[in-house]
């Protein structure tokens, strides 16, 4: 059964309540309650909701939660908030080599640099620029032969704008797009309108990215199921996936994100992972009050019923 007990994350702003759930089989969670308690005015509020859970074949695995909802398919930035977790629960340490996790059946590795316990690194074995994987079904930017990059771009338009992008999955679809100046992007309108545009049945996350040298972009997004947020572990990857494909970056790239800063790189074996800072915010409880008046009205939950301590 789900503990009462969670504590709330965050990466560089971006905010995740983790739960530990030690029952395997146990069903999973209703997406009205998802919603209510990633919800700042009825419940706690953050970006997702991700629940640890004993694992066979890895060394645990997480179910995670959009704001609205709906499965993660790949959280980054999470997966890193539930290294730090079990790190302070004692059920790791640092000098593990790896964590093993399944997520949405991805394998997802995380590593803990004893000399900086705070900073944590995520690396995804699985990644993929084919369109039927992603999926989307957006039209192919015509190229003559002589002049073949090893990026593809798309054409996708919205609101009047046509966009020339570039996708990629890393567990879940991204749509990456180059601009001079991502502080100038009207995020809130462009951001929505291509997550459900018709080239993506399964919605997807957008970033605006912008190149600043061969080590270091900016990059702003407008994630699935949540919207405009401060930091995104696998949107920052997937644009320096796509910048590294297209030669714009090397083998190491530092990502300016709204919240602060993080690092991408190709780690051992190849495999791109993503590295920054997570911070605990504060530890609580769902109250017996929470439940009950879930139980009566999910929509108007009350959140004085959640008892919480601020570290």
């Amino acid at each position: 059964m789900l503990s009462n007990h969670f504590r709330k994350y965050h990466s560089c702003g971006n905010s995740a309540l983790v739960f530990f759930d030690p029952d395997p089989e146990s069903h999973p969670i209703e997406s009205s309650l998802i919603r209510t308690l990633l919800a700042s005015h009825s419940g706690i509020g953050a970006d997702n909701l991700l629940i640890i859970k004993p694992s066979r074949l890895h060394d645990y695995e997480i179910i995670g939660f959009n704001r609205d909802g709906s499965p993660v398919g790949m959280c980054m930035n999470g997966v890193r908030c539930v290294t730090a977790f079990l790190l302070s629960d004692g059920r790791i340490t640092p000098s593990q080599r790896s964590i093993q996790y399944l997520l949405e059946g991805n394998t997802v590795s995380a590593s803990v640099d004893p000399r900086l316990p705070d900073c944590i690194a995520v690396g995804i074995h699985n990644h993929t620029f084919s369109p039927s994987k992603i999926p989307h079904s957006l039209p192919p930017v015509f190229c003559e032969p002589h002049k073949e990059t090893p990026l593809e771009t798309f054409t996708v338009s919205v609101l009047d704008q046509t966009f020339e992008v570039a996708c990629v999955s890393v567990g879940n679809p991204h749509c990456v797009i180059f601009c001079q100046d991502v502080s100038r992007i009207d995020i809130e309108a462009i951001g929505p309108a291509i997550e459900h545009h018709e080239h993506f049945p399964h919605r997807t996350n957008v970033e605006f990215v912008e190149i600043i040298d061969s080590e270091s972009i900016k990059v702003r997004f407008w994630e699935r199921g949540v919207g405009s947020t401060l930091s995104s572990g696998s949107g920052s990857l997937s644009a320096y996936l796509v910048a590294h494909k297209g030669g714009f970056v090397g083998e190491r790239a530092l990502i300016s994100v709204p919240g602060g800063q993080l690092t991408a790189f190709m780690g051992h074996g190849g495999v791109p992972t993503i590295s920054g800072p997570v911070t605990e915010v504060f530890r609580g409880t769902l109250s017996p009050q929470f439940k009950t008046s879930f139980e009566k009205s999910p929509a108007i939950a009350s959140p004085i019923a959640l008892a919480g301590d601020l570290l």
